[in-house]
């Protein structure tokens, strides 16, 4: 019979050899050596679901890039637009909440907020599955990813997260805390390194 390496050479043979430590989770959404792989295993799905459909999240993390830049002439239909592209993906509303986070970690600080004024608008006037999906990745995503470089989109920000206290109830109370003039440039109480951007 073939010998069992283990077996042989360990004296303990009745215990089972010792684990390897796991591998940390991956998002498959980004390459494995990309510099936001960390955070994005945090926030997005490791594994994707049977249900996943790369069509859909290519298409919106496309219009993302394509029609809600810094520059676009006319963001709130382009918002609206994809709110109600949002809305028709209620099924697929992880591939939606996909684009837009990683959007939101490729773009630069002037298009951030454009970015959370859309998941405002999705998360006001779809709701459902969204609210729930972007509140528990609300503090996370507000400690690395809100705009902070430019005091009038601090501003911006600031007014706009006023208005969450009927949207995200149960974040509010420490949002408000971590987040609220004046400390909201400083993100957690002990902000997280800055990460490497891709251009």
């Amino acid at each position: 019979p073939p010998t069992d390496p283990f077996t042989d050479f360990n004296p303990l043979a009745s215990q089972p050899p010792p684990q390897s430590k796991r591998p940390a989770a991956i998002c498959p959404l980004v390459p494995r050596h990309d510099p936001r792989q960390a955070f994005l295993s945090e926030v997005l799905p490791t594994q994707l679901p049977s249900s996943w459909n790369n069509e859909i999240y290519d298409e919106y993390r496309t219009s993302l890039q394509d029609d809600l830049v810094a520059t676009s002439t006319n963001k709130k239909y382009v918002i609206a637009n994809l709110t109600t592209i949002a809305k028709e993906n209620k099924a697929h509303h992880m591939e939606v909440v996909s684009a837009i986070t990683i959007r939101l970690t490729e773009t630069t600080d002037v298009n951030k907020l454009d970015i959370w004024c859309l998941i405002d608008n999705i998360c006001k006037r779809v709701g459902g599955r969204y609210v729930q999906a972007f509140s528990e990745r609300l503090i996370l995503l507000m400690a690395y990813e809100m705009p902070n470089d430019d005091p009038k989109m601090c501003e911006r920000f600031s007014k706009l997260m006023g208005t969450w206290h009927k949207v995200f109830p149960d974040r509010m109370e420490e949002v408000t805390a971590r987040f609220s003039t004046p400390n909201l440039r400083h993100g957690l109480d002990a902000p997280p390194p800055k990460r490497p951007r891709l251009a």
